[in-house]
């Protein structure tokens, strides 16, 4: 009789052990994604990548169409290049030839004034000899006059002509010039945007558009399976889900090897979901789960593969 008493004793010591064992939850391993967006509308002139193709962050992997855009940055280049000479015109004298043209009617005029004033001389001694007037000396010392302020003039001409320009008309053309560079600035980067480049390291997981394809501002082209970030997805019946925490530690097995992975949970859902479809009863609350996600610390596990998932 001890001896069944004791055999019954140590099997409801062994069913203890076992109701007391961790719940483990059945999950499976996913990756995360990026998308390289195209910024602008246009033409898929080339795709430099496809499926399952490794990619660095950065790496080209399409090129829009750039005709319209070169044709506007040889407009810009043009007007800034014309800007740039009136400017520069602007910053110095009249040319070379116009001040010639002035200066030699002014030496014209000199010529004039010496003759004129070698006529004074001889007049001059010729009212002393009664041999002309006072009225004609009168007319040349009034000629010479007038020659003088012309010549002055002349002088004041040629000075104006080696000057620059104004100094807030040259400012003014200055800012234009500065104007028209940050829009060929401005020009030269939109055509740069239109060079695709991929968001970050990873594989090539899909391509939504290929060559010669039309692509609206702000869509996908492509899907990029990011290197190095895996998470492990499960879900949790709804008597279980106080038990889990953010940060908390789990442990991820595959086939249940000896060697599981440590992972931390970074989400948990706020919504359940319920499979089959039932009403929010108190009886038929055991059918919620959670999804809960956590990120392992290292991915040497395959995207979609199945796991078990614990919490020691």
């Amino acid at each position: 009789m001890k001896y069944v008493t004791l055999s019954v004793c140590l099997l409801l010591v062994a069913c203890s052990e076992q109701t007391q064992e961790k719940p483990t939850y059945s999950g499976y391993i996913e990756g995360e994604y990026s998308y390289a967006i195209t910024p602008q509308d246009g033409f898929i002139e080339e795709l430099l990548v496809d499926e399952g193709d490794k990619l660095l962050a950065s790496q080209p992997i399409a090129q829009l169409d750039q005709s319209l855009q070169a044709l506007q940055i040889k407009q810009l280049s043009n007007e800034l290049k014309s800007q740039s000479y009136l400017v520069d015109d602007m910053k110095h004298g009249a040319r070379a030839e116009e001040i010639a043209v002035v200066n030699s009617q002014m030496l014209a005029l000199q010529e004039e004034l010496k003759l004129v004033e070698k006529n004074i001389t001889r007049t001059k001694e010729l009212i002393t000899k009664a041999l002309s007037s006072q009225n004609e000396l009168d007319l040349l010392l009034t000629k010479k006059d007038v020659l003088k302020r012309q010549i002055q003039s002349y002088h004041s001409q040629i000075a104006a002509l080696k000057l620059p320009a104004r100094e807030l008309a040259t400012l003014a053309q200055s800012e234009l010039y500065l104007a028209k560079q940050a829009k060929l600035n401005q020009q030269q980067w939109l055509n740069d945007q239109r060079n695709i480049v991929s968001p970050s390291a990873g594989s090539v997981s899909q391509v939504f558009y290929r060559q010669r394809e039309f692509v609206k501002a702000g869509t996908p082209i492509l899907s990029v399976l990011l290197d190095d970030i895996k998470k492990v997805r499960f879900t949790v019946p709804q008597s279980d889900l106080a038990s889990f925490q953010l940060g908390e530690t789990v442990w991820v097995n595959q086939d249940k090897t000896e060697n599981p992975i440590k992972a931390k949970i970074s989400f948990i859902a706020k919504k359940a979901e319920f499979t089959p479809p039932v009403l929010y009863g108190p009886r038929v609350r055991d059918k919620l789960v959670f999804t809960v996600e956590a990120e392992m610390e290292n991915n040497l596990l395959n995207i979609g593969q199945p796991v078990d998932v614990y919490v020691e």
